[in-house]
C-alpha cells in the first residue's frame, strides 16, 4: 500500500503530522529553492552584462556627441541623443532592480 500526501491534511490536530511528513517533505523543499537561485544567478549575470555593455556604449555616444564639429562626428545627432536617453533609462532600471 502506498501513502498519499493529501490524506495527511485530514489527520487530527496533534497526531504528529508534521514529524511524520518531514522526511517526505524535506527533499521537496530543498529542490523547491534551487530553481529560484539558478534563475536569480542567471538573471544577475544577464543584468551585469547588459549594464557593462550599456555603460561602454554610453561612453562612446557621449564622446561622439561632444565632437559635433569634428570630421569624425556622428551622422545623426538626434538619433544619438535618443539612444543616449534610452540607455540612461535602461541603466537606471537595472540599478533599481538590484535594490529590490
Amino acid at each position: 500500500m502506498r501513502g498519499n500526501l493529501f490524506i495527511v491534511g485530514s489527520a487530527a490536530s496533534g497526531t504528529g503530522k508534521s514529524e511524520g511528513v518531514k522526511p517526505i517533505i524535506l527533499p521537496l523543499k530543498s529542490f523547491e529553492g534551487r530553481p529560484a537561485f539558478i534563475l536569480q544567478r542567471d538573471h544577475l549575470s544577464e543584468l551585469v552584462s547588459k549594464k557593462r555593455r550599456g555603460e561602454k556604449r554610453l561612453g562612446t555616444l557621449e564622446r561622439d556627441l561632444s565632437r559635433k564639429n569634428c570630421k569624425n562626428a556622428i551622422l545623426d545627432e538626434n538619433a544619438a541623443l535618443e539612444e543616449h536617453k534610452a540607455l540612461i533609462a535602461e541603466l537606471v532600471e537595472i540599478d533599481k532592480s538590484w535594490s529590490r
